[in-house]
């Protein structure tokens, strides 16, 4: 779990890169009225359900390491689809939507969307994904890690033999591709923990009991809340 300190850092990360991104978030802070099923009253004002939760990996539970091709697999299924823009794709629940509506996607968008079509929650900006699950180093690196790119200005995931499946193509400009990993400079690597026996579940465990206080995120106009960590 991350520290004060940490959780500040993750919250000023996501406020600028969301602005940037003509999206600001909502940061509120809520009290865990019940863990089965999850219900979390948030400002004084509202109780949120499951159906509007996401627990960060700083507060789930119950998740295993992602399983070789099961997450590169997903992700291969849309190369070629979804023309790049920056700051899109967030209106979207799934990139199969994005497909279907003709709609465009950024980096970490399409990174985001694939981590939580199996119930793992990274971050909609690189700036929140690269903190997101576990670091490993190079020699560690396997099929479906999240990779963090031109000094986080870019992200991807790795596919094995040395490549990595992105939107953007090498330009930033084209659709969802392939590239060699050596075409980047290689900023980072996180191992993250998702569910490959089902599609999302990001709420199914979590590490929260009764009467934890936690603080969310929201982006404007979005449906749902994040919840980055307890507050200490």
């Amino acid at each position: 779990m991350p520290d004060a300190v940490e959780l500040m850092k993750l919250i000023k990360k996501a406020a600028i890169q969301a602005v940037e991104a003509s999206k600001p978030v909502q940061i509120c802070f809520g009290l865990v009225k019940s863990t089965k099923p999850l219900k979390i009253y948030v400002d004084q004002k509202m109780t949120l359900g499951e159906k509007q939760l996401i627990l960060s990996r700083n507060v789930s539970g119950g998740t295993s390491p992602a399983t070789t091709g099961n997450v590169t697999e997903y992700a291969k299924s849309f190369v070629g689809k979804m023309p790049y823009l920056y700051g899109a794709g967030r209106n979207y629940n799934t990139l199969e939507e994005i497909v279907a509506a003709g709609g465009m996607c950024d980096c970490s968008a399409f990174t985001e969307r694939v981590y939580r079509h199996f119930g793992a929650e990274v971050g909609t900006v690189v700036s929140i994904q690269e903190s997101a699950g576990t670091a490993v180093n190079i020699s560690q690196i396997q099929d479906g890690d999240l990779l963090i790119l031109e000094g986080g200005n870019h992200a991807g995931i790795y596919k094995a033999d040395g490549q990595v499946i992105h939107e953007g193509g090498d330009d930033y400009t084209g659709n969802v591709k392939i590239s060699p990993l050596s075409a980047f400079t290689l900023t980072g690597i996180r191992r993250i923990a998702v569910n490959t026996s089902s599609q999302e579940k990001p709420t199914s465990e979590s590490g929260l009991a009764k009467n934890d206080e936690v603080i969310l995120i929201r982006q404007q106009g979005g449906q749902k809340y994040i919840v980055i960590g307890k507050v200490l």
